[in-house]
């Protein structure tokens, strides 16, 4: 099943980013979501670690350097400009930090 899922979302990347030297030393076939924004990337991988370049926005940051390592990790990180971003957990359990319409219930 593995190897399919590679297959289906891509093994490979390409872009100009910063510190591409970083991503580009973190960047296997084993990246299940990647996220850029503003000058900051993140990469989520199959063992449900992470990887990610400075300047992350400040809250996503906390949030994911301290969950406890009990709970699930993040599965998928979408980010924006002005600090918003979006994480959603293994578990189903989700933040997002963004325009008033985006924290409507």
């Amino acid at each position: 099943k593995t190897e399919k899922e590679r297959d289906a979302r891509g093994r490979k990347m390409k872009g100009l980013l910063y510190e591409s030297e970083h991503v580009d030393k973190c960047f296997d076939e084993s990246v299940t979501s990647m996220a850029c924004g503003g000058k900051a990337t993140i990469m989520l991988f199959e063992n449900g670690g992470s990887a990610w370049t400075k300047g992350l926005p400040t809250n996503l940051y906390n949030k994911l350097n301290g969950r406890q390592k009990s709970l699930p990790g993040p599965d998928y990180v979408a980010m924006g400009s002005q600090d918003r971003y979006y994480v959603r957990f293994k578990d189903g359990s989700s933040q997002c930090v963004g325009c008033e319409e985006m924290t409507k219930k």
